[in-house]
């Protein structure tokens, strides 16, 4: 893409974001940018619109690797919160003090107070859907590849992320995934 905005004389930035829809409609978005900074020097008023920060990362497509690998944190840590809920639910265990531990815990983190919640009640509404997540890890994956790193945590996400995509899920929030350890139950 920068190629070709090059070639009509225009300027480019890799300008991916973090942040839910939420976080959109309170301007707190963040932005990795990947560019010119000069280019981005004349961008940034727009950016700063919608935005609590904007990040710097370095040439263009490395803002974009950032953004990747941000996702695949998300991905497998509700993975692992899901697999957490279904550890305690077998064991008899109240679901809801897996929060009350994460409280006092270095585990706990603003995706887990986030999360932990719609898992809970079943509540799905999509913040980031699952089919982007998906997509999202399926490029992590990817580029994994290509420099010859296995990713085991990334491919179990996909492995779920697909069936639930397949499940008819693809639209929810990724979170949705819950849903294969019987919650809500």
């Amino acid at each position: 893409a920068a190629e070709i905005v090059a070639s009509r004389h225009a300027k480019f930035l890799d300008a991916p974001f973090t942040g839910s829809r939420d976080a959109a409609e309170r301007g707190e978005l963040v932005y990795y940018i990947g560019g010119d900074p000069a280019v981005l020097a004349t961008v940034r008023p727009i950016l700063e619109a919608s935005s609590k920060a904007i990040l710097e990362i370095g040439e263009i497509g490395q803002a974009s690797v950032v953004k990747i690998a941000t996702n695949l944190i998300a991905a497998t840590a509700v993975e692992a919160l899901a697999e957490a809920h279904a550890l305690l639910d077998k064991n008899g265990i109240d679901l809801r003090k897996l929060s009350l531990a994460l409280a006092s815990n270095v585990a706990r983190s603003p995706l887990s107070d986030l999360k932990i919640p719609g898992m809970l009640a079943g509540d799905f509404e999509p913040r980031f859907s699952l089919k982007h997540m998906f997509k999202d890890v399926q490029l992590a994956l990817g580029l994994a590849a290509e420099k010859e790193i296995d990713l085991p945590a990334a491919s179990a996400f996909a492995g779920a992320a697909m069936a639930g995509i397949q499940q008819g899920w693809g639209d929810s929030d990724f979170s949705v995934i819950a849903r294969f350890y019987g919650f809500p139950g």
